[in-house]
């Protein structure tokens, strides 16, 4: 038991991880989708070039935002523009002119000069630049490489004349813009970091940061900010000389090349180097982030938000996109204004994309999902069996579905979409109630809208629908709509109008059968009651000889013979009279309104003149008589009951007295009651020594489960029972069960003195094999003899009795069955107990039940509480829950003597039964009553429909058994199998069942 708990706890285990990681997955799977898709198409643009040009936008733009940086103080820069040179009429490339310019600014005392001016190969003017080179002793040089990547270089004397070389090489992105520089080529520095270099050597205060190895991000500066001169005024002597003092002079063409910056579109490559040179004295150059790094964090971030927004509204998740990419950007301004570039474009792109398709998807699912939803709507309206309507209560318009129309016989376009289309066709009597109902519905009344109305069809018939419906409201608290279905319930309407009719009407003679007479009765006297003048009586008749006379000229000849009498009867009262049949022979009339017992008396006397005429039956003349027993009204009958106890007395006496009499009942009867009472004290008797019996058999069981067996023999000897010597009852009712030839086989069984189960198999009608018991008492009077429960069953119900002996009865069903599953435990037997109305009503009785199946070592599945239609028809909810409480606890449910009551079908559903038991009244006349055979088919399909197994009650002849197995009864139980057997009788079919199964399991 262990094992197997720790593996079903495993399993439960497992199952809950398969189901979370399902879960996970059907949950995160588009917001990976959405990530997906927004990193492939920024990877697209940036194949494209589009992500370039964003970028580089977004990267000018923070330069437009922040403004330019002021220059370092240390740098000048001297522009040969083509001014200056028309002015001075010479050559940009005349190496004399620099000569000249180098030792103009002797005059100023530069810290370093850098010539932006390339001298490719030897010239004569070479030995006076480099005089003039060497003369100043700080003087940079540039270098360039041509397009066959070789060194273009100046001549040996100007390179030994300078202070450093370096090399002016730059690259511009797609937009003209040069966003960094390369430390150095093949070993040459940049002339801007040369330039720097050889600053430091003159000013030793000056430190220089360690560069990056490979590339140096320029932090661009303004052009118009920047100490820049014309060559022509420097020459000339007009800029005066503690502007160049001790500073880096800058001298490059300005006026054949173009460099775009993020401030100017138009710029030169000296400035370029000045703005390097800047960078470097100021420690400010650009640091760029690290796209690996960048990029790690984007995506972190993006699965953080994926993840937890997964459950947000559309709205929410854009405002938190929108809200990302604005961080973002301030982020970056943020870095920037610290000369830290992160790039700005393609987070935003990625995280605008991401939230843009991830919005997308989920419009894409919900309109799939719309779709799919409303396909499956419509396949299901296609396959429901309801029409649905909808009523727009603000513009008054009213929809039929397509399959309200076919339902109902109409063609699409037939019908408008008025809701007086619909209301029109509503049967003139019922559209009142129909009306009102939906107005008290939208009045508040009721959670939901329900009623049941006729419905004209499209043929002219009238159907019996049933429309259920829930109202739309707006804030305001309005009904707007009404929105409901509606179920074609003719075939039931049509079903419980059968079973009613059975139920109160007898099916021969079309007359009220004993359940509508009563229902009369009752009414009347409720009116009696409310109107002291009211008088009425009951004339209660029984056929004389009727048995022999349907015994000799056959069933046929006295089914006939009955209509005929029933004719007679109504012939011979008013309308208002009523006339019923209650059994087989017997029939009652009701007279509603008497003077006083002449006028009843006088009733009497025409009946017995109307049947004393012959009837004509195949040739036969039949003449039959009756006893008719008279009951009066009086203020002490409350119940029908009652008036038909006193009927049926006097109707016993008029017949002891002869053929063709009546009697009017007096209290002179009552002397029979006194019998009733005898037996009612003998009863109570019984009851009160058994239970002193049951309270010690519960005691021995318990003393011999603990090998006490002498202490439990002495206690049955003092417990009273009787010894077989002393008892002087018939031997058939009152002795012990008799040891049987096989031990095993031997069973104990608890009774009263004088109370004794019987048990009735109930057979499986396909296969003729036992599967249960019907429990059935029976009492053996020590002076009236061997009594069946139609002798004082109906007194102990009147007296209260009732309880305790039905608890002995389910106590003792349930110890016998507890002690057969242990004998025979390989067949699958259960034990069906009747409640009684007054104990079913008890409170605690599930408790009581629970209570009872442990004390007899019985589960509940062997054993099936059997109740009657009027036991669960009374108080429905409360019956609701008893049931289930019941069922829970495993115990099986059945509703005996169905269809003789008068419940309504549309409660069953409601009950957690398990069978149904069709009264022996259907099945008797199950082969010559056509009404009969209907009834029972539809009760089995009525059965099968809400999945209940049927047992039929009275089977008595094969044909029965036969015809009820070929409409699909599953079980039968009746004299044609099996009369009711005490506890030896079964025990004894029960081992030759067991033995006869091993043997056919065995040769299988």
């Amino acid at each position: 038991m262990r094992f197997s708990l720790k593996r079903q706890q495993v399993s439960n285990f497992g199952f809950q991880i398969h189901h979370q990681v399902h879960q996970w997955f059907g949950t995160y799977w588009q917001q990976g989708l959405a990530l997906t898709l927004a990193t492939l198409m920024v990877l697209m643009l940036w194949q494209v070039g589009v992500g370039q040009l964003l970028e580089h936008w977004s990267y000018n733009a923070l330069f437009q935002w922040r403004g330019a940086l002021p220059w370092n103080q240390s740098i000048a820069i001297i522009e040969i523009d083509e001014a200056s040179l028309q002015q001075l009429n010479v050559s940009p490339w005349s190496r004399q002119l620099y000569a000249a310019l180098i030792n103009r600014l002797a005059v100023s005392e530069p810290a370093v000069i850098a010539l932006d001016v390339l001298f490719p190969g030897v010239d004569a003017e070479d030995a006076e630049l480099a005089a003039a080179m060497t003369q100043q002793g700080r003087v940079v040089l540039a270098q360039a490489w041509d397009l066959n990547n070789q060194p273009i270089l100046s001549s040996p004397a100007l390179i030994q004349a300078a202070s450093a070389i370096g090399h002016i090489h730059y690259a511009a992105d797609a937009d003209g813009v040069t966003r960094f520089v390369t430390t150095e080529i093949a070993g040459t520095p940049t002339l801007g970091m040369a330039a720097a270099q050889v600053y430091t050597s003159y000013a030793t205060s000056v430190s220089l940061p360690k560069p990056p190895t490979r590339q140096i991000w320029l932090n661009w500066h303004s052009l118009q900010q920047a100490a820049h001169y014309p060559l022509a005024a420097v020459m000339a002597g007009e800029v005066p000389p503690q502007r160049l003092r001790n500073k880096i002079v800058l001298v490059g063409l300005t006026g054949t090349d173009g460099l775009p910056t993020p401030f100017q579109r138009l710029n030169h490559s000296v400035y370029l180097h000045a703005t390097l040179i800047s960078n470097l004295l100021q420690q400010n150059f650009l640091v760029y982030a690290s796209r690996l790094k960048t990029s790690g964090m984007l995506l972190i971030v993006n699965l953080v938000v994926l993840s937890g927004t997964v459950h947000w509204r559309w709205f929410y998740q854009l405002l938190l996109w929108s809200g990302l990419c604005g961080a973002w950007v301030g982020l970056s301004w943020i870095e920037f204004t610290a000369n830290i570039w992160l790039p700005v474009a393609t987070p935003i792109l990625w995280f605008g994309l991401t939230g843009i398709t991830l919005l997308i998807t989920k419009f894409l699912l919900t309109f799939q999902n719309l779709r799919r939803n409303e396909t499956r709507y419509a396949l299901m309206m296609q396959g429901f069996n309801e029409g649905v309507w909808d009523w727009d209560l603000k513009t008054n318009r009213f929809y039929f579905s397509p399959r309200w129309k076919q339902m109902m016989g109409y063609d699409p376009d037939e019908l408008g979409d008025r809701p007086q289309d619909w209301l029109d066709r509503v049967h003139p009597l019922d559209r009142p109630g129909l009306e009102s109902a939906i107005a008290a519905y939208l009045q508040g009344v009721g959670s939901h809208f329900e009623h049941e109305y006729r419905l004209l069809h499209g043929d002219g018939s009238y159907h019996w629908m049933q429309s259920r419906a829930l109202a739309v409201y707006n804030p305001e608290g309005i009904a707007e709509r009404l929105v409901g279905s509606q179920t074609d319930i003719t075939a039931q309407k049509q079903a419980e109008e059968e079973l009613w009719r059975s139920t109160f009407f007898d099916r021969l003679t079309n007359l009220p059968s004993w359940t509508g007479f009563v229902h009369d009765l009752q009414q009347t006297i409720n009116q009696s009651q409310q109107d002291s003048r009211l008088r009425f009586a009951i004339l209660w008749l029984d056929l004389d000889q009727f048995k022999l006379v349907n015994n000799s000229l056959g069933s046929s000849v006295g089914d006939r013979l009955l209509v005929a009498i029933a004719q007679r009867l109504q012939s011979v009262l008013s309308p208002t009279e009523v006339v019923a049949r209650l059994g087989e022979d017997e029939f009652a009339i009701l007279l509603k309104s008497i003077q006083d017992a002449n006028d009843a008396i006088q009733i009497a006397e025409q009946i017995q003149q109307v049947l004393a005429c012959p009837f004509s039956l195949d040739d036969h003349e039949v003449f039959v008589t009756a006893s008719i027993g008279i009951a009066l009204s009086a203020n002490h009958y409350h119940k029908p009951e009652h008036l038909l106890r006193d009927a049926g007395t006097a109707m016993y006496r008029a017949k002891a007295m002869g053929r063709a009499s009546y009697l009017v009942f007096d209290k002179s009867m009552r002397t029979g009651m006194l019998v009733k009472l005898r037996l009612e004290s003998d009863l109570r008797r019984a009851i009160a020594e058994g239970e002193r019996q049951s309270q010690a058999t519960l005691a021995v069981e318990s003393l011999s489960s603990d090998r006490n067996k002498q202490q439990a023999a002495e206690l049955k000897e003092l417990s009273g029972a009787p010894k077989a010597s002393e008892s002087k009852a018939s031997t058939s009712a009152t002795k012990d069960i008799a040891t049987p030839a096989d031990p095993s086989l031997s069973v104990t069984s608890e009774r009263y003195p004088e109370l004794e189960l019987y048990y009735q198999p109930i057979v499986r009608l396909s296969t003729g094999q036992v599967t249960g018991f019907e429990a059935l008492v029976r009492w053996q009077h020590a002076e009236q003899g061997l009594l069946f429960p139609s002798r004082f069953i109906s007194m102990a119900e009147e007296t209260g009795l009732i309880i305790p002996l039905s608890w002995w009865v389910l106590r003792t069903a349930c110890r016998q069955m507890s002690q057969w599953r242990r004998l025979f435990p390989e067949m699958a037997l259960v034990m069906s107990v009747n409640l009684s109305s007054k104990q079913f009503s008890m409170a605690g009785l599930t408790e009581k039940i629970q209570q009872i199946l442990q004390e007899t070592d019985l589960e509940p599945t062997y054993l099936k509480l059997e109740l009657t239609e009027s036991m669960v028809m009374e108080n429905v909810a409360s019956v609701v829950d008893v049931l289930y409480q019941l069922r829970t606890l495993g115990i099986r449910l059945a509703i005996d003597d169905f269809g003789t009551g008068y419940s309504s079908l549309s409660y069953l559903p409601r009950f957690p039964l398990t069978t149904l038991k069709i009264d022996r009244s259907f099945v008797d006349r199950l082969d010559d009553c056509h009404g009969n055979l209907e009834i029972v088919r539809t009760i089995l399909a009525l059965a099968h429909n809400l999945r209940m197994d049927v047992v039929a009650e009275g089977v008595e002849t094969e044909s029965q058994a036969t015809r009820l197995r070929e409409m699909g009864c599953e079980y039968g139980q009746g004299f044609f199998f099996y009369k009711p057997l005490d506890v030896e009788a079964t025990t004894q079919l029960l081992a030759k069942q067991s033995m006869l199964t091993k043997q056919s399991t065995a040769d299988r």
